[in-house]
């Protein structure tokens, strides 16, 4: 399992990407909800699903490599995109858009140009 912390106290799991390239990151509701008004959305619905009091998420559109930029901008607001692929600032864009992280989509942009 991938943390960006090692806590104990997480209460998501979030499982991203398709076929071999698959990860598990583990969150805490608290932060995605404030960072973000499509975790917001997403886990205040009757719709999520919890396993063992956990929150599962599934994300399978989104690649490893970009849900873990997401994960770290959201907890700590810093980006580093120097070493990044074009193909991973693209699914970026598209993955914060989805999510609704309206600041992280304008940094992004202007990182990348």
């Amino acid at each position: 399992m991938a943390s960006i912390f090692h806590s104990d106290d997480f209460n998501v799991i979030i499982n991203v990407g398709e076929n071999k390239n698959t990860k598990e990151f583990q969150a805490h509701s608290v932060i995605l909800r404030a960072r973000s008004p499509y975790f917001k959305s997403a886990l205040a619905s009757e719709w999520i699903t919890k396993k063992n009091s956990m929150i599962m998420f599934n994300k399978p559109n989104i690649t490893p490599s970009v849900f873990d930029l997401i994960l770290k901008y959201i907890y700590t607001g810093e980006l580093d995109l120097t070493n990044q692929s074009g193909e991973d600032i693209l699914g970026l864009l598209i993955a914060t858009d989805e999510l609704l992280l309206e600041e992280l989509f304008q940094h992004v942009q202007l990182d990348s140009k």
